[in-house]
């Protein structure tokens, strides 16, 4: 699957995400190398929620049915968009 990037949390699970979050940073900071040798400035979402699960916090998975893309580059929305056309001749 996918990730499609939209979370949603119960008020204690995401009070338990922002607190793990601070926690992350006063570690690291802006710089300090936190998954894929990235800065934890440019660190995915992905990698907190993967860290949090490694630490034993429960995190669940829902699947979200439909036609997604995901889009990182120029080239990547151009082909989700001759994808998507078919919907508009529908």
């Amino acid at each position: 699957g996918e990730f499609t990037g939209v979370l949603r949390m119960t008020q204690a699970g995401a009070t338990r995400f922002l607190e793990y979050y601070d926690k992350l940073y006063r570690q690291l900071a802006d710089d300090g190398v936190f998954a894929d040798g990235r800065p934890f400035r440019m660190a995915y979402l992905l990698h907190q929620l993967d860290l949090m699960i490694q630490d034993g916090i429960e995190v669940h998975c829902v699947p979200v049915p439909g036609d997604y893309h995901e889009i990182d580059t120029v080239e990547d929305y151009h082909l989700a968009s001759k994808d998507w056309a078919r919907f508009a001749r529908a």
